[in-house]
């Protein structure tokens, strides 16, 4: 019995430190999928930013326009 008692506390402590990991793991995919989500929004931002500059520049007639 005395096994069986042992073998039980194995299986609960190893479901434990799996559930564990799995959690620790979403939080990191969780995290790593906000981090993703900012560096594309910033990219964009910085694209369209990007693009409002070199329609100006291709607008100018003179330099004077540029400032």
């Amino acid at each position: 019995m005395t096994f069986s008692l042992s073998q039980e506390s194995l299986t609960a402590a190893s479901k434990s430190t799996v559930d564990s990991l799995l959690s620790i793991f979403d939080t990191g995919l969780s995290s790593f999928e906000k981090l993703s989500a900012l560096n594309f929004t910033a990219a964009r931002s910085v694209l369209a930013e990007q693009r409002e500059n070199a329609k100006t520049i291709f607008e100018a007639r003179d330099p004077n326009q540029l400032l």
